[in-house]
């Protein structure tokens, strides 16, 4: 059964977010939610499989400009399950992080001849062909932005490893956090069908606050995370904890080889230890963001 014990309203200057409608204690659930759109390959059936395989073929035929099937994978699945009016209501007004990521009106029109070619080819229902290329260039940041990947049916080696995102309505109104107040682990339900996010209290809560979760592992080095956060969320965390914690990784240079390598050794050590769900462990969408921190 589906649980939330979260409210949201809007805040000036950061839009809306997500606050504990009641007390908690360490160990509560406060948030049980289904997906509301699933893209990712790693859940189980031939859906989106069947999309993935139509953009790789589109991309192999010339038809349109070189893109990358990943980029739209998580848009169309929206469009194909709710269609344009839901999409339109419940994905186009959550944010895009940076408007300034957004494409150029040009590079919009280009792109959205991905969707029209997906549309012509039978792959969606002409209904989605309504959607402007405006529109679908913000659909597909809004996807990149909130999405969760999960790719637990895959392997690291498999074809479309990372491709696609789960999306949540109101877990997407949680903000950031490097001290979160609650955990998340995305899985796949027998009962419903679909992904779920367990959103469960990390300590007592208290009747009012704001809940928040950590998009990226906590122990990735503070300068790696501020600069994965201002690189995929478009903004930049200010918070006590990076700013402690990158104020004590700046040494001298001639020991910054050495930190460099430790540093690449951590992160590799890191992702050892992960199994490719979606978790408070492993970050919303880590397997975007490890690529080895350049120090200097």
């Amino acid at each position: 059964m589906e649980r939330s014990h979260i409210t949201t309203r809007e805040v000036e200057g950061r839009g809306v977010c997500a606050f504990a409608a009641k007390s908690f204690s360490a160990g509560d659930i406060v948030l049980l939610e289904r997906a509301l759109v699933v893209s990712a390959l790693g859940a189980p059936g031939n859906l989106n499989r069947d999309l993935w395989f139509a953009l790789a073929q589109l991309e192999r035929s010339n038809q349109v400009p070189a893109f990358e099937p990943n980029q739209h994978m998580g848009a169309l699945a929206a469009l194909r399950d709710l269609g344009p009016a839901v999409c339109r209501a419940k994905l186009l007004t959550k944010t895009v992080g940076d408007e300034v990521a957004l494409p150029s009106a040009a590079e919009a029109r280009r792109d959205a001849r991905v969707l029209r070619q997906i549309v012509s080819n039978g792959t969606l229902g002409q209904s989605a062909g309504s959607f402007t290329p405006g529109e679908y260039a913000r659909l597909r940041q809004v996807m990149k932005v909130n999405g969760f990947r999960f790719n637990a049916a895959l392997g690291k080696d498999d074809h479309g490893y990372d491709m696609g995102e789960v999306v949540f309505d109101r877990v997407s109104r949680i903000n950031h956090s490097c001290e979160p107040n609650v955990t998340f682990h995305v899985s796949w339900s027998e009962e419903y069908n679909t992904m779920i996010n367990s959103i469960v209290a990390a300590r007592d809560m208290e009747l009012g606050e704001e809940v928040c979760i950590s998009y990226l592992p906590l122990s990735m080095p503070a300068v790696q995370r501020r600069r994965d956060f201002q690189r995929h969320w478009g903004f930049t965390c200010d918070c006590l904890s990076c700013q402690r914690d990158s104020a004590e990784s700046v040494v001298p240079v001639v020991s910054r080889a050495v930190q460099a390598v430790e540093i690449v050794k951590s992160i590799i050590i890191a992702e050892d230890d992960m199994n490719s769900s979606a978790s408070s462990e492993v970050g919303v969408c880590w397997d975007d963001l490890h690529d080895p921190i350049v120090v200097g």
